[in-house]
């Protein structure tokens, strides 16, 4: 069964977050009455099994939302990595983050089907300062991957999300050319989501390749009239020269019922 999203909305707005929480999200992580968790607190989904759980702490924007910052790294021979909110106070800029790593990473969900998709490419990759030697004697060996982030809201629809890949050549010392980069936005435009502003870079040095976006979504409907935005800034992948995968993410939920949309990001290796 599919909510419309209006109707959701409007069935949640301007009630207590006890009763968000009976409406529309799995009471798992309820404020119990010892006062262990905040008043607000949200709940978004259980942990998966043989996940680790860390509660992160955000900076306020000043404007009703929250900023965090995540990252995340994966050595040649290691296959991916993910982080999923479950669990968010919007008061405190609390959230609760659930890892996984390797066979027990999900995969990310399938993009919903009438998805927008725009700011999507590839191009082979500048350095604006030192260009990096060319391949010498020692062996260089070629990788890929990419870091992907979203935003779902409660029915598990992503409703907008930012990705950036990386593919590199390196020989333990530094990155050697070719490099390429790419970047992908999506958002949901069937539930109001649209796309306001983003920028892509791409480049390597010696030390890294680096694929990196900054993108700003904005929705006028999902909180009635108050306006809803999620921020990456900035979503970064960066293909080390002793062939490590490193992945960053700046993210900010801001507006109305942003606890509504919970965060989750996927570092993963496509290439060893």
């Amino acid at each position: 069964m599919r909510w419309h999203r209006t109707s959701f909305t409007r069935l949640v707005v301007g009630v207590s977050a006890a009763a968000t929480l009976a409406v529309g999200l799995p009471a798992t992580a309820a404020a119990d009455s010892a006062g262990a968790l905040p008043a607000d607190w949200v709940a978004y989904d259980i942990a998966p099994a043989g996940a680790t759980v860390q509660t992160t702490v955000g900076t306020s924007d000043g404007q009703s939302g929250c900023v965090f910052s995540f990252s995340g790294s994966l050595a040649p021979g290691q296959t991916a990595e993910r982080a999923d909110e479950i669990g968010y106070s919007p008061s405190t800029c609390q959230s609760q983050i659930a890892y996984t790593s390797g066979a027990s990473a999900a995969p990310e969900a399938a993009q919903p089907s009438n998805a927008d998709t725009a700011g999507s490419g590839s191009v082979a990759s500048t350095d604006t300062d030192t260009a990096p030697p060319p391949a010498t004697s020692a062996a260089v060996r070629h990788s890929a991957g990419y870091m992907k982030s979203w935003y779902r809201d409660p029915v598990h629809l992503t409703v907008n999300s930012v990705q950036n890949s990386t593919n590199w050549h390196w020989n333990g010392g530094c990155v050697v050319a070719p490099v390429s980069g790419a970047h992908t936005y999506t958002w949901f435009s069937g539930s109001g989501w649209s796309l306001q502003a983003n920028n892509w870079q791409n480049n390597y040095s010696c030390a890294q390749s680096t694929s990196s976006s900054y993108a700003h979504f904005h929705n006028g409907i999902f909180c009635l009239t108050i306006d809803t935005d999620t921020y990456y800034n900035r979503n970064n992948v960066h293909g080390k020269a002793n062939g490590v995968l490193t992945g960053n993410v700046k993210a900010r939920k801001s507006g109305g019922c942003t606890g509504l949309l919970s965060f989750h990001w996927s570092l993963k290796r496509t290439l060893n």
